[in-house]
């Protein structure tokens, strides 16, 4: 019997706190105005920034990365 969506084990992913904090910087973002342009919320955001060994799923790192407007491969530390 397979098991539903429910069930399914949600992927979870680490953001490269370092490269957040300089994306921030490069558009003069703030934590509340990237929780605010993401709908990410801001502990979420306040816990990577302060590289919390803290992981998020991945569409938390999509709406991140687009509120970023960078490819979340690069976010997750990649080099796209």
């Amino acid at each position: 019997m397979p098991f539903s969506a429910s069930h399914r084990r949600k992927t979870k992913m680490r953001i490269n706190s370092n490269l957040l904090i300089d994306l921030m910087a490069t558009y003069g973002m703030k934590i509340s105005e990237l929780s605010r342009i993401s709908g990410v919320s801001y502990k979420t955001i306040e816990l990577l920034v302060d590289n919390i060994d803290y992981s998020v799923s991945k569409g938390t790192v999509i709406k991140i990365a687009r509120a970023l407007n960078v490819d979340p491969i690069r976010l997750e530390g990649g080099k796209c």
